[in-house]
C-alpha cells in the first residue's frame, strides 16, 4: 500500500500545479511542479526500496540525484523568467 502512496503525493502535487498554471499562475504553478520532483526526492531518499514503488527507476543514488537536480532547476527557471507588464 505505501507504494501506491509515495507516487500518489508526487502526482498530487503536480496535478496541483498543472491546475495553478491553467488558471493563470504560471510562476506558481511552475515552483509547485519543482516542488513535486523534491518530494519525490525526498520520498526515495527516505523510502526502502520495496517501498518506493515507481518512485525507484535506478540506483537510489541516481534518483534522488536526478529528481533533486530536475526539481531545482524547474523552481529556479521559473523565479528567474523576468516577470511581463
Amino acid at each position: 500500500m505505501t507504494r501506491m502512496w509515495t507516487l500518489l503525493v508526487c502526482v498530487g502535487v503536480l496535478v496541483t500545479g498543472f491546475g495553478l498554471v491553467a488558471v493563470g499562475l504560471w510562476r506558481a504553478g511552475s515552483v509547485v511542479m519543482g516542488c513535486a520532483m523534491l518530494v519525490g526526492a525526498i520520498e526515495r531518499a527516505i523510502l526502502p526500496d520495496d517501498a518506493a514503488g515507481l518512485l525507484k527507476v535506478r540506483r537510489k543514488s541516481f534518483d534522488v540525484v536526478v529528481m533533486t537536480l530536475a526539481g531545482v532547476s524547474v523552481v529556479v527557471f521559473a523565479l528567474a523568467v523576468p516577470q511581463w507588464s
